[in-house]
């Protein structure tokens, strides 16, 4: 069970940069802004989006999208620990891989928002931000894996 501390501790991780990276303005909005409305209206059975900041607000977004945003990041933990191992506290192999959870924001996520492969077409910054956040994100679950004990 230690992998549920692991997945909620490296997504608490990467929150929380986020929230003191965007708070000294060293990120700026990304399209991932957006997936609390975009999670809000994928549970309502509408995946595709000409553009998700022109969709109507949806009641509660954020209390909707924290538990499936949670749930993302345990299910990429237990992939994570079960794919490396013996390796889980490889912080270049954590790192690698945390970049490589890009892969759903980029290719799936941001073109159903509307904004294109790699988020191309959103009007603020939207590919570095979100590399970064998850490289942090793959960093702490090397970091919380050493913490918690082999």
């Amino acid at each position: 069970m230690r992998w549920l501390a692991i997945g909620v501790l490296a997504t608490l991780t990467m929150d929380l940069s986020r929230a003191v990276l965007v708070g000294l303005r060293l990120i700026g909005p990304t399209p991932g802004d957006f997936a609390p409305r975009w999670i809000g209206y994928v549970l309502r059975g509408r995946v595709l989006h000409d553009d998700i900041a022109k969709s109507p607000p949806l009641p509660a977004e954020v209390p909707t999208f924290l538990p499936v945003h949670y749930v993302i990041g345990l299910a990429l933990a237990l992939l994570y620990l079960q794919l490396a191992q013996r390796a889980a506290g490889n912080f270049l192999w954590a790192g690698v891989y945390g970049v490589a959870t890009t892969a759903f924001a980029y290719l799936l996520m941001f073109p159903a928002m509307g904004y294109g492969v790699l988020g191309v077409r959103f009007a603020g910054t939207s590919i570095w931000p979100t590399l970064l956040l998850h490289l942090v994100f793959g960093l702490a679950l090397a970091l919380w894996w050493r913490v918690l004990g082999r």
